[in-house]
């Protein structure tokens, strides 16, 4: 996506010797600034940032691993940092805010730039499709005015708080990307964020150790519409099974509008036709009362869906949605949202779906799906890296089981499982599919080079932060099996 435009913020550090911000004080005195940017992650530190560094005390254990020193924030060009204690030194030139807690101060930076923006804000939540929904919906907005939107998955409660905090003072449209992973987080989210238009793309297992039933996960996805503002939209997919619950919640916590995007011929915005293009899908979809046809350049049949969810975003915050249509053409898999690339091997090539952002059991069948599309009449093999999915309770065991049917219902030729919880899915398979089960990335790494032939078809289907993406991944890429 690359490093956005700066431009100057909502507030300046006269923000900070207000109420709005509690508790704290500066430690150096400093005439009045402005600044280009927020940020807490050392990395994103560019020219005139106000940095917010975190700490175990304010933040949490873990937060603290990537603390940097006030020399090298200072070095990378912050113009003033927020801490929660008293540094040893400070070096020349750089302001320092105190406060009582830096998580709390962020909130409340968040809070107070959501209050002095004048513009519509959209949030996007959902178990799958909300980062390509989000993405995909700035894009079109951009057509209409300056917009703002999360950078990368900032859709937890920090990287919410941080996104308002960093929306520049000349936006005109802001799309923020909303988690429910925590529960107590998600009601605070959505009261910070207020947002006039709140989307829910679909309602999937994820997180079960948190909430162990579907519905459970669509009661808390609809928490978010208890922060919507007195006129605002909700956006439901009207092929929901919980659509009838989504949209009684919305009603009942004072949705002024509910708007819907799908299949059904009820929905607001209904998809007509669709075929599929080399590169993507030829769509038409009444969106309201007027038929339109667009190319959409993705490669999932998910992500047709995804851009009903898009225009109904657009429909709900009143703009023309005939202004947006050009800028399908720009919109791009995610990195490592089912994105396609062909890799060489000795004798041809290998292509590769790529879905190791995330996982749960919606997005492993979206990514099958998208397999059988791309793969459809091609005399290649079907190979699988599978890793095991975090955070499913005790369903787990269960859920896992379950991923054998989609394997063979998506004619997966061979399985490469990852991970102790993937043993269940190993079980329920036929043992000559399964080509490996390893809680060793190396391994598995090993393996797999050693059986890739020319025109198999690769999906990579595990977590981010999984050892094996690093591993594989480079791999895959230079060729050469990695050494841990």
């Amino acid at each position: 996506m690359g490093q956005p435009e700066r431009r100057e913020l909502l507030f300046d550090s006269s923000l900070l010797d207000t109420p709005s911000v509690s508790g704290g004080w500066w430690l150096r005195p400093q005439q009045r600034q402005s600044y280009t940017g927020v940020s807490y992650l050392p990395g994103d530190i560019q020219p005139g940032h106000l940095y917010v560094q975190p700490s175990a005390l304010s933040w949490g254990r873990g937060y603290d691993k990537d603390r940097e020193s006030l020399q090298r924030v200072k070095q990378r060009g912050a113009r003033a940092v927020v801490l929660d204690a008293i540094p040893a030194e400070v070096p020349e030139g750089l302001s320092v805010y105190l406060a009582p807690d830096t998580s709390l101060a962020l909130a409340q930076l968040g809070q107070a730039a959501r209050a002095l923006a004048s513009h519509p804000l959209v949030c996007v939540t959902g178990t799958v499709g909300k980062s390509t929904t989000k993405r995909g919906l700035a894009i079109l907005l951009a057509r209409c005015g300056r917009t703002h939107e999360s950078q990368r998955n900032f859709n937890h409660y920090h990287g919410v708080t941080l996104t308002l905090a960093d929306t520049p003072k000349d936006t005109e449209f802001s799309v923020l990307e909303f988690s429910s992973d925590l529960p107590r987080y998600t009601l605070p989210k959505a009261l910070i964020a207020a947002p006039d238009v709140a989307v829910i793309t679909e309602i999937q297992y994820d997180h079960t150790d948190c909430y162990p039933t579907l519905e459970a996960i669509a009661d808390q996805k609809s928490l978010l519409f208890r922060g919507l503002k007195p006129e605002g939209t909700a956006v439901l997919n009207r092929d929901s099974p919980y659509f009838a619950r989504m949209h009684a919640a919305a009603r009942s916590y004072g949705a002024a509008r509910v708007l819907t995007f799908g299949c059904s011929p009820l929905a607001d915005v209904a998809l007509q036709d669709c075929s599929r293009q080399r590169s993507g899908w030829q769509v038409r979809a009444r969106c309201l009362d007027q038929s339109l046809t667009y190319t959409l350049p993705l490669p999932g049949r998910h992500d047709v869906r995804n851009s009903l969810a898009m225009l109904a975003g657009v429909v709900a915050l009143g703009q023309d949605p005939n202004r947006c249509l050009a800028a399908f053409s720009a919109l791009q898999p995610l990195p490592r949202h089912c994105a396609l690339e062909h890799l060489a091997v000795q004798g041809g090539e290998v292509r590769l779906i790529d879905d190791s952002f995330s996982s749960n059991p919606a997005s492993l069948r979206a990514a099958l799906e998208t397999l059988a599309l791309q793969a459809e009449g091609s005399p290649g093999r079907r190979l699988l890296v599978l890793g095991a999915i975090d955070e499913l309770g005790e369903r787990s065991d269960a859920l896992h089981a379950s991923l054998a049917d989609l394997i063979l219902l998506h004619r997966i030729d061979r399985v490469y499982a990852y991970g102790s919880h993937t043993r269940h899915t190993c079980a329920a398979l036929p043992d000559h599919l399964v080509a490996l089960h390893t809680t060793e990335a190396r391994e598995l790494t090993q393996v797999l080079m050693a059986d890739l032939q020319p025109d198999d078809w690769l999906v990579l289907k595990f977590s981010r932060h999984s050892r094996l993406g690093e591993l594989l991944g480079q791999a895959l890429r230079t060729g050469a099996t990695t050494q841990a």
